[in-house]
């Protein structure tokens, strides 16, 4: 499987720090409405590690639409995309399913892609942001 690169990876630790049980969340908005805010939930966790949601949203309709929405599984050695979701394009991949009591389940060749993403949407992040 394809972890965040190093520098991701500190911007994603960034992100997370102070989320320290299942459902804390927070926004990021260092940008004054700039840029769109970063919101990070901490929504589960099982033996295979931490499952946390990044997501910029914008309002269409009154609903909340997702701009996008990515998972990711942090493990004692990595940080895993699992998924990616764009409302406004009707896009939702999964790549990656680490359900409690099951072995993990991957499509190596999209999880590859959403990794490949992740990383440039985090350094997006870290300019846009100020991190």
């Amino acid at each position: 499987m394809k972890a965040l690169n190093k520098q991701s990876s500190k911007v994603f630790l960034q992100l997370i720090e102070g989320l320290r049980e299942p459902s804390n969340g927070k926004k990021v908005n260092n940008a004054e409405d700039i840029f769109m805010p970063v919101h990070i939930d901490y929504f589960w966790q099982n033996e295979h590690g931490r499952h946390y949601s990044l997501a910029h949203y914008y309002t269409q309709n009154g609903d909340m639409m997702s701009d996008p929405e990515m998972t990711f599984l942090v493990t004692g050695e990595a940080i895993l995309p699992m998924s990616f979701r764009q409302d406004g394009l009707g896009i939702h991949q999964i790549a990656l399913i680490a359900e409690s009591g099951e072995a993990m389940r991957v499509n190596i060749r999209l999880q590859g892609d959403l990794a490949r993403f992740a990383n440039g949407w985090m350094k997006n992040i870290k300019e846009q942001q100020g991190l």
